[in-house]
């Protein structure tokens, strides 16, 4: 191979060298900076989520907290001072727990449904399990509902 350089001309020889340099600059750039470079954006971005977590995480933790008794009594009451507003009768509450058997009688299915709306939209109030009959008269519904606050 050297006899074959050898041979060359300056011209040539030069050509070649410049043409091996371009080639070091390249394996250079591909194997070594762009890894690097590339770690290095990897890194600022991986940093930047971890940032927005953790304010996201602080920001939750500084929320005021919607934690109820264990008896659910401030349940209790979103369920009972509603029902009154909305003009439900509640025949019976029986606690689980976090959720509250419900039970309604004589009622329309409006204002059954009303009164379901009103306690998701303000208060998180979720049916997790519900029976609805219809009343002997034909006109109302007797419904049978466990409630939960949150899904």
């Amino acid at each position: 191979m050297l006899v074959y350089f050898e041979r060359l001309s300056v011209r040539e020889k030069i050509l070649i060298l410049v043409m091996i340099g371009l080639i070091g600059v390249l394996v250079l750039t591909t194997l070594i900076v762009r890894p690097v470079l590339g770690y290095r954006a990897n890194a600022r971005d991986s940093f930047k989520d971890a940032a927005e977590i953790h304010a996201l995480t602080a920001r939750a933790a500084a929320a005021p907290s919607t934690t109820f008794d264990d008896n659910g009594s401030s349940l209790r009451a979103a369920l009972t001072n509603t029902a009154a507003e909305s003009g439900i009768v509640i025949n019976r509450l029986n606690s689980q727990g976090a959720e509250i058997d419900v039970s309604i009688g004589n009622t329309t299915t409006v204002r059954l449904y009303a009164w379901l709306a009103r306690l998701a939209n303000e208060h998180q109030v979720f049916v997790q399990d519900g029976a609805i009959q219809p009343s002997a008269d034909g006109t109302t519904i007797t419904a049978r509902l466990t409630v939960k606050r949150g899904r």
